[in-house]
């Protein structure tokens, strides 16, 4: 007589809410990815857009470092304060769905006696 064993059929028997808890982390962790290439993205784009507006104008008015090293230097707080935006409307979407009941069993816990 052989055993099979398979440790991913295995749960842990005294953390009955390990799935939902992992459920929630995964959920985190793909919600913190996203915004990290979110605000990577748009600190690309606003650096390039000051890079080729700069080297632009500098072609146009034929002032060869003046606009591309001022628009690069600006390009710096404006995208600090995107990304200060960003993270904190994203965090304040995490705690709003954070604090909402997931599912019907914890709507109907709402208001009632827990101490049973």
């Amino acid at each position: 007589m052989t055993l099979n064993f398979r440790s991913d059929i295995i749960q842990p028997m005294n953390l009955p809410n390990s799935g939902r808890e992992n459920q929630k982390q995964r959920t985190l962790n793909v919600i913190i990815a996203v915004l990290v290439a979110q605000v990577g993205c748009i600190t690309l784009a606003i650096v390039l857009g000051a890079l080729f507006g700069g080297l632009w104008l500098d072609n146009h008015f034929g002032t060869k470092p003046t606009y591309t090293i001022t628009l690069l230097l600006i390009s710096i707080p404006v995208s600090v304060f995107l990304m200060l935006l960003i993270a904190r409307k994203t965090i304040a979407k995490i705690r709003a769905d954070a604090s909402k009941p997931k599912n019907l069993e914890e709507r109907n816990d709402i208001g009632t006696n827990q101490s049973r």
